[in-house]
């Protein structure tokens, strides 16, 4: 799944249900090896868990098994998730994520049907700090069960904290801070950028997705002197006949729970230069692959660059050939 595509923990909100991660030794012989991937987060309002299974068959390629929705599902499968602390279970509905709004990435692996597992958060209003266990019951199978905490969200200290202003400089680096949310182990942080373009009458909304750092496991980050100047400058045309003018920018913080860090540092442990190059298979469930853990999003919407900032976009040499106004 791409949300644990190595180093990357958040993309943010389904990604990790709409596709799958080959990082996943998903053959074990001629034994059936389910599949499983949840991530769940108290600030969303619906949340997806997607149940698969490994597939081997010595007379048909693996390109071929990947397209047959068959060969991909399982049948008859209840999902659950359990309250530690109250004991009440909660099931999950089976849904067509296409349907849903998450398409499935085209790829090696049959689009459609695009089997989930949902729960609206009005249904089970997720406890901070509290314990929840993931049951899949296969039929005929062991029950399959794992269990992380909810964590709290991570609210930045500066800048952008009470989504004022933010200046960027192209003689000095700049600090972000933050405080993790309790159970919180990774802190990931990306900028939406929003300007308007604007060819003689016409106009068009625009925005670019800026990542600043991923899954960092202290409380502050430093970006380097010019570097807000250096993503405009390679990520914006320049075209003597557009003129642009600067909205706004949303800022997130995404939290990542302990069950991440774990599979991102066994996924690194033998990537060295020294290393035979095998990587370890991280999962937390009771039996098969993948991942059960919780995340947590934190947005600021709004943030104004300072006037000596916008200024800097018509003058830097990185920008000023991008004609803002």
């Amino acid at each position: 799944m791409n949300w644990l595509k190595r180093g990357v923990f958040f993309c943010f909100c389904l990604v990790v249900i709409s596709s799958c991660d080959n990082d996943f030794d998903l053959i074990e012989g001629n034994v059936d090896v389910p599949v499983i991937y949840g991530l769940l987060s108290a600030q969303d309002t619906a949340h997806y868990i997607r149940v698969e299974k490994a597939f081997v068959d010595e007379n048909i390629s693996g390109t071929a098994l990947a397209q047959d929705p068959a060969n991909l599902y399982y049948e008859d499968v209840e999902v659950q998730l359990t309250h530690i602390p109250s004991g009440q279970v909660f099931s999950l509905e089976k849904v067509d994520g296409n349907l849903e709004g998450y398409v499935r990435e085209p790829g090696a692996f049959a689009q459609a049907p695009n089997t989930l597992y949902k729960i609206r958060n009005s249904e089970i209003n997720f406890v901070e700090e509290e314990e929840y266990q993931l049951s899949v019951n296969i039929p005929g199978e062991e029950t399959i069960t794992s269990s992380t905490f909810i964590i709290e969200p991570t609210f930045p200290s500066s800048p952008g904290a009470e989504a004022a202003e933010i200046a960027f400089f192209e003689d000095k680096s700049i600090s972000f801070t933050w405080t993790p949310g309790n159970l919180s182990f990774l802190t990931s942080c990306k900028m939406n950028i929003s300007y308007i373009e604007q060819v003689g009458s016409e106009t068009e909304i625009k925005e670019l997705e800026w990542n600043l750092f991923n899954n960092v496991d202290t409380r502050t980050y430093r970006i380097d002197k010019n570097a807000f100047f250096t993503f405009l400058g390679n990520n914006i045309e320049a075209d003597p006949q557009i003129n642009r003018i600067f909205l706004n920018i949303d800022i997130y913080y995404y939290g990542g729970g302990e069950e991440i860090k774990d599979y991102l540092t066994v996924s690194n442990a033998n990537l060295g230069i020294t290393s035979s190059g095998d990587v370890p298979v991280y999962s937390n469930l009771s039996r098969g692959r993948g991942i059960f853990s919780s995340r947590s999003a934190t947005v600021i919407e709004n943030v104004q660059l300072t006037r000596d900032t916008e200024e800097l976009l018509k003058t830097n040499p990185l920008t000023a050939d991008l004609n803002f106004q």
